[in-house]
């Protein structure tokens, strides 16, 4: 019996196929490449869980409260300066 993969494990296949296939990604939604995008992974719940402080987290955690730019590591830029994603 195979063990049932985890939100983060799951979501990680994600980023990783994301990661691999962003050039089509970009293209299928006729996004400009030329800013150089990057693939970041966070998990975002509703409400404060126990186990991100009890167990450590390859992806951040954070509540929909706690969400900003700031919190993201992601600053306002203008839109003439070169953004990095």
């Amino acid at each position: 019996m195979s063990k049932k993969k985890s939100t983060v494990e799951k979501h990680e296949r994600r980023l990783e196929w994301l990661r691999e296939h962003l050039d089509k990604v970009v293209a299928k939604f006729g996004i400009d490449d030329s800013l150089g995008w990057k693939v970041r992974g966070f998990i975002v719940t509703s409400e404060q869980l126990v186990t991100p402080m009890m167990r450590s987290s390859s992806l951040p955690v954070f509540t929909i409260n706690d969400l900003d730019l700031s919190a993201l590591g992601l600053e306002h830029r203008s839109p003439s300066s070169k953004r990095k994603r």
